[in-house]
């Protein structure tokens, strides 16, 4: 089998309001593995969400996408772009790291 040349760990850590939660992503909630099932909860009840992702890049894959983010790192030097599976959402990833980020600053303006 052939080996990853690069692997990366990514840990999403999470608090959610339970009851809140369980309301209105009920079925998000059962997608997600918890160690014990989730009922409707109280009022008062944090869900901790903690999980692990691993990503493995195979061949020349992170060395591509390394090349990429140097060349956009430097916009002054692309005169045109196009990503459209990224603008029209097409790529799980790309969607929930996008929804993270967001999540992330909201709460450090808060």
């Amino acid at each position: 089998m052939t080996q990853p040349t690069r692997v990366e760990t990514l840990r999403i850590r999470m608090e959610v309001d339970g009851k809140s939660a369980y309301t209105r992503h009920a079925q998000a909630l059962r997608d997600l593995p918890f160690e014990k099932s989730l009922g409707a909860g109280d009022d008062d009840d944090l869900l901790k969400v903690n999980y692990t992702l691993s990503i493995r890049y195979f061949g020349d894959v992170a060395k591509a996408l390394t090349a990429v983010a140097e060349l956009c790192a430097d916009p002054k030097v692309i005169v045109s772009a196009s990503a459209a599976d990224l603008t029209q959402g097409r790529l799980l990833i790309y969607e929930a790291f996008k929804r993270l980020d967001a999540v992330i600053k909201e709460i450090e303006n808060r």
